[in-house]
């Protein structure tokens, strides 16, 4: 009798755990896929970073130029009262 009730404990133990590893890889999932979102918007934001810097440094190239060509021309021109 104790045997069989044993092993109506084991088995009811048993139908619990594999409720729990469904759930666990259930969760297992959700958070994989979690992490595959999180990493595609990481290179995304990084991708869109460099394409920021690299257009803030032609902006910042563009505007260097800009100040050289007017000190050139302000160079080039006669110095007197009256300008």
């Amino acid at each position: 009798m104790n045997y069989e009730l044993l092993a109506k404990l084991h088995i009811k133990e048993n139908a619990q755990l594999k409720h729990e590893i469904d759930i666990l890889r259930t969760r297992n999932d959700i958070i994989h896929n979690e992490v595959e979102n999180l990493k595609a918007l990481i290179r995304k934001l990084e991708d869109e970073k460099k394409k920021l810097e690299l257009e803030l440094e032609k902006t910042i190239e563009y505007y260097e130029n800009k100040l050289n060509e007017d000190e050139e021309e302000n160079e080039n021109k006669p110095f007197t009262y009256y300008t």
